[in-house]
């Protein structure tokens, strides 16, 4: 609503209000009802995907898209985050930083649950716990 904020350097919230509406609408749609994945009342949900895939070539040589892919993705990580956080993450970032983390440290398993593990285990006849160091 306030165009000198655009020539200030700001620009159109890419998914924002009506936007951000619509695009979780249409992929609702799309990975609901049409990809066979129906979830509503008097329905038993059955599982179901869709997949939408573009061939950035046929728009442009493929390193033109790359490089504008990369300068993109750089202005998204400069925003700066709101208050409360260290960064702005893209989708997919928190999952590959969590699985690097998991690969390192191992997944945490709460106490209880290692203990029914184990416990099935001894009645199974495996050594759990020598399992899980790497003994066996």
């Amino acid at each position: 609503t306030d165009p000198q904020a655009f020539f200030d350097g700001g620009f159109l919230l890419p998914f924002g209000g009506h936007k951000g509406y619509a695009l979780a609408v249409i992929a609702e749609l799309l990975g609901g009802p049409l990809a066979g994945a129906d979830a509503y009342p008097g329905v038993t949900s059955r599982s179901g995907i869709f997949i939408f895939t573009v061939d950035a070539t046929v728009f442009r040589p493929l390193a033109d898209y790359e490089k504008s892919l990369t300068k993109t993705l750089g202005r998204i990580k400069a925003i700066p985050p709101r208050p409360g956080f260290d960064e702005v993450l893209l989708p997919g970032e928190p999952e590959a930083r969590t699985r690097i983390m998991r690969d390192r440290d191992g997944i945490p398993i709460p106490e209880d649950t290692w203990h029914a593990v184990c416990g099935v285990g001894a009645e199974l006849g495996v050594d759990v716990e020598a399992m899980a160091q790497g003994d066996l």
